[in-house]
């Protein structure tokens, strides 16, 4: 079914409102550090006055009042990450089924106890390579995405990449950010560069032989993991998880790489805006960003997935606003939602839409002077306001693709909610 909406993009500043900046910590993940404690401090401090009104009226519906605190049941629309990982004490076996597909099976634990060689226990160093090690492979060759691969790259991340892995700025990996990993990879815990404090860079192991090869990655510290990929001769490939302890997150994930589904993307619309026209009360240390040169929206054949690039006046290095504050892009679409990503400045990106989960639906980043955004065009119908005894729209129908005719064009450089236009 096609069905045909306009899509209007906007470009904003978020205001710049930190409420304690300057103890704001650089990475949240370590949520018992000092100066996380100095930023909850701070956001308590500036929130009480609030929090005597909140107090005062009666909680929204699905809100419980407990001793002062508000208590919100977790439901899949407030916790967007609640996917742990359970595999501890397993194997997933992929068996070729194609020269494009495997066939996957959960089997009892396979863990080989024969790990080979220590290769590196990853560090920190802040030099280009320091994330992987390259392998040669001189006893085997292996049958990958229909190649036939003697070079490896044993990464931080728990994956083997067929060429140097790159970083991404988020926690961790969704349904669409894996899709759009940017080079060939095989990994069983697929993490980010970002990770807990008590959560140690791994040591990885290789061991090859006529067979095959087997890889195998194990942190230690307060959450610690040991897992292992095994991959054969034959082209089948085997995830281990011996332990993962309160590690429960990870992607497992097999793809060729974004650049196999490039030929794919069919341009639907793309705009060019008149440079320096940001709007008068964008702040001048996000200006360069909020200059919107060109929107280009592209769509993933066979995928059900779009990718919009948004071109600015920016260099890369400018493109991250400044401590404490944020760039929001809002692109709606029809009677849809307006889909809102936030780019933070640790180059964080957050994608929500009200009513919806986005876990799995959208996914954005920044690349070199552009702002991309990655969305399933399922995303992009209306959500039913249908309930019992209710007149609503009823369900929405699935979208199939976007009609280029169809696109209209509505940008505003730098404009907040009051002066959109």
């Amino acid at each position: 079914m096609l069905v045909r909406r306009s899509l209007f993009l906007l470009l904003a500043a978020a205001v710049a409102v930190p409420i304690v900046a300057q103890d704001h910590p650089s990475d949240r993940t370590c949520v018992t550090g000092a100066a996380t404690s100095m930023y909850v401090s701070g956001m308590h401090r500036a929130n009480a006055p609030r929090l005597a009104r909140a107090l005062a009226a009666s909680p929204p519906a699905g809100v419980e009042m407990r001793n002062g605190m508000f208590v919100v049941q977790k439901t899949p629309a407030n916790s967007l990450l609640d996917h742990p990982n359970d595999l501890e004490g397993k194997s997933v076996v992929f068996a070729p089924a194609g020269a494009d597909r495997y066939r996957a099976a959960t089997v009892p634990l396979q863990y080989d106890t024969n790990v080979g060689t220590a290769l590196r226990m990853f560090v920190n160093s802040g030099a280009p390579d320091w994330t992987y090690v390259r392998i040669t492979l001189t006893a085997v060759k292996l049958p990958l995405f229909g190649q036939s691969v003697d070079t490896i790259y044993l990464t931080a991340f728990n994956s083997i990449a067929l060429s140097p892995p790159g970083f991404t700025p988020a926690t961790q990996y969704d349904r669409m950010e894996a899709a759009f990993v940017q080079g060939p990879t095989i990994a069983p815990l697929l993490m980010t560069s970002r990770r807990p404090a008590t959560l140690n860079l791994p040591t990885v192991y290789k061991r090859e032989s006529a067979d095959g090869i087997v890889v195998t990655w194990r942190a230690g510290g307060a959450l610690s993991y040991d897992v292992q990929a095994k991959i054969a001769k034959s082209g089948e490939i085997t995830f281990s998880y011996r332990t993962l302890g309160e590690v429960t997150w990870g992607a497992v994930l097999i793809t060729p790489g974004v650049g196999a589904f490039l030929p794919g993307l069919t341009t639907v619309a793309q705009l060019d805006d008149p440079a320096d026209d940001v709007a008068a009360e964008a702040p001048e240390s996000a200006r360069a960003a909020l200059d919107i040169r060109s929107v280009t929206l592209q769509q993933v054949t066979g995928m059900g997935g779009c990718l919009l690039t948004i071109g600015t006046g920016a260099t890369p290095a400018s493109m991250v606003p400044p401590l404490g504050d944020g760039i929001i892009v809002k692109v709606t679409f029809g009677d849809a939602p307006a889909l809102t990503m936030t780019l933070l400045w640790n180059s964080e990106a957050i994608v929500t839409q009200p009513g919806r989960a986005m876990r799995d639906t959208a996914t954005a980043g920044i690349s070199g002077n552009q702002i991309q955004i990655a969305f399933t065009v399922d995303s992009l119908r209306p959500i039913s306001t249908t309930t019992p005894g209710d007149r609503g729209h009823g369900p929405a129908p699935a979208i199939d693709r976007i009609e280029p005719a169809r696109v209209q064009r509505r940008l505003c450089d730098g404009c907040g909610d009051g002066a959109r236009r």
